[in-house]
């Protein structure tokens, strides 16, 4: 005989999120948690995913959504929300140039602050930023927010990885959630579950 299984699902959740991806043409994943309680309310997976649990154990470069955990590093090291730093068209670092993407907000260019810098999403304002955090700062953030912690999920889930090693270019690309950086769906809802809570969820 099975014995009892309690989760922390909750089933209007989970079924809204099945919903949600149920027409999703290309993989796609989400995770829901409680941040007063940091339970897991919904994990779903698009039917592109062919049956992969993407949402708690995939292994893909968080991109802009780790523009949160690289904000709480540049607030650890002395900005504040409205420091300007400058979003232009290209930044190079060692050799590399960076973009932002091809239809960023050109309205939204110069010396903006940096709360603006994470709402359009300028990748070259947060990279101008590279020398004032180092990887390991970056990697402090992360763990702060829940990425890259072993926590017990009760169930095989991937919390995501932040390298404390980088070169230059690295370090640069992982400023923008490229590079060596991964996350699961899992880990970024953990980042904006500790967000809303204040607290590491």
């Amino acid at each position: 005989p099975g014995k009892s299984l309690s989760t922390t699902f909750d089933p209007a959740a989970q079924n809204a999120a099945e919903t949600a991806l149920a027409s999703t043409t290309v993989p796609a994943s989400l995770v829901a948690i409680r941040p007063s309680t940091g339970e897991i309310v919904a994990t779903a997976n698009g039917p592109a995913t062919n049956g992969i649990d993407y949402a708690d154990a995939g292994r893909a470069a968080p991109g802009s959504t780790f523009k949160l955990v690289t904000s709480l590093a540049l607030l650890r090291a002395g900005l504040t929300p409205d420091s300007l730093v400058p979003c232009t068209d290209t930044v190079t670092v060692d050799g590399r140039d960076f973009k932002n993407h091809a239809d960023y907000a050109a309205g939204h260019s110069g010396m903006i602050p940096l709360r603006l810098a994470l709402a359009y999403s300028c990748n070259t304002a947060f990279i101008s930023q590279h020398t004032l955090i180092s990887q390991d700062d970056l990697a402090d953030a992360a763990a702060a927010l829940g990425v890259g912690v072993s926590f017990d999920t009760g169930y095989g889930g991937f919390l995501g990885s932040v390298p404390r090693q980088a070169t230059a270019t690295e370090h640069a690309a992982s400023m923008i959630g490229q590079g060596k950086v991964e996350a699961s769906a899992l880990s970024i809802a953990t980042v904006a579950a500790s967000i809303a809570k204040g607290t590491t969820v």
